[in-house]
């Protein structure tokens, strides 16, 4: 069975969330805190799902393809990237949550890792063709404007924004 836990701030009052015969991994919190994305194959494969904490309701969110993977909400809770394998390559993609249409931001063939920017404005990622090692990008919500994050040789892996600028 897998088993997703909630926990208070200091590490007190653990709750069990969800218990399936199916894998649940990734869990990640909406903004306003109301419920949970997380990744499930209780559908045949790997797809995002979310639980209202309030009702305990699992509804599936994502239906575009068979593999969506490592959501992550905007700081509006309005939009949701995610990864989705587009023929054997791993793309960014975002989701409207309202409308549930989903665009693709990133061309590239193993894209991994996508975290909105504070303002919602930019998603950061990690990349890796072919042998290289990986790097960070940003891409804009329409896909058109992609930066290269220069970190020297550094393999690059789970990278987050800051929430203050230094």
């Amino acid at each position: 069975f897998s088993q997703i836990y909630i926990m208070d701030v200091n590490g007190g009052n653990v709750q069990r969330l969800i218990r399936s015969p199916s894998i649940d991994t990734e869990p990640v919190w909406s903004p306003d805190g109301k419920s949970i994305y997380f990744v499930s194959d209780r559908g045949g494969g790997p797809q995002i799902y979310s639980i209202d904490l309030a009702s305990e309701q699992i509804r599936r969110v994502t239906f575009e393809g068979k593999y969506n993977v490592s959501p992550r909400l905007s700081p509006d809770g309005k939009l949701l990237t995610f990864i989705t394998n587009d023929n054997g390559s791993y793309k960014v993609v975002v989701q409207n949550l309202m409308s549930n249409q989903v665009m693709r931001l990133t061309k590239g063939k193993n894209d991994e890792a996508p975290v909105f920017s504070p303002n919602g404005h930019m998603v950061l990622y990690t990349s890796k063709e072919s042998g290289e090692a990986t790097v960070l990008k940003t891409v804009s919500l329409n896909g058109f404007k992609q930066l290269f994050v220069d970190t020297g040789s550094l393999s690059n892996q789970e990278a987050t924004w800051s929430p203050i600028n230094f």
